[in-house]
């Protein structure tokens, strides 16, 4: 069994798991980095990312996203959880994230 968790032919394809993970990791910061940086940045107004939520949470979670105190870094924190279960997100688009919420309606 050893032998077999061992292969070259396992390990090549562990190898590649972990390329493809830190791909799709890298394409969604350049995603979330460009959207992020335009509407902080270009937009008078960005966008208010409540209005939007639906459209990527569950109703279970966005339930939860709303006990929480609007527009904190808690709220953030957990719709970044959900919505990026890779782990994508650095500090740099969670410092984004902040101010979007930030920047959102209180009510």
């Amino acid at each position: 069994m050893t032998c077999e968790l061992e292969s070259d032919a396992l390990v090549a394809l562990r190898d590649y798991d972990a390329l493809h993970l830190r791909k799709k990791r890298a394409d969604k910061r350049m995603f979330w980095n460009g959207m992020l940086g335009n509407w902080l940045v270009n937009w008078e107004v960005p966008p208010n990312p409540h209005n939007h939520l639906h459209r990527f949470l569950k109703p279970e979670e966005l339930a939860e996203v709303n006990a929480l105190p609007r527009n904190s870094k808690e709220q953030a924190d957990r719709v970044i959880a959900f919505m990026d279960p890779e782990g994508a997100a650095d500090d740099h688009i969670r410092d984004q994230v902040y101010e979007l919420f930030r920047r959102a309606p209180q009510a």
